[in-house]
């Protein structure tokens, strides 16, 4: 009898720690799809951020730089015009 209570008690014992096991795979495997998710949606997130910026690089762009980039543009136009209005005075020799 005390050989059947030994084996009782060494299965409950084994059965035990397989369940401990089983239980910390569980939560390790878990652990790995919350992981691998968690890093999709970081990735996911980065993307969508770089994008945001790259959109908003054109829209933030400082009042003084816009106007002196208009200027820019304008004083080219103005250079082009005088240029044109020159050849017409004195056609080429």
């Amino acid at each position: 009898m005390e050989r059947v209570e030994s084996l009782q008690n060494e299965m409950r014992a084994l059965t035990a720690r397989g369940q401990e096991a089983s239980a910390s795979t569980h939560i390790e495997t878990l652990r790995t799809a919350t992981l691998r998710e968690v890093e999709a949606l970081v990735h996911d997130a980065q993307g969508r951020a770089q994008t945001l910026i790259d959109g908003a690089k054109g829209e933030l762009k400082p009042p003084l730089l816009r106007e002196a980039e208009a200027a820019e543009g304008a004083d080219a136009e103005r250079g082009r015009g005088a240029c044109r209005r020159e050849q017409q005075i004195r056609p080429n020799r």
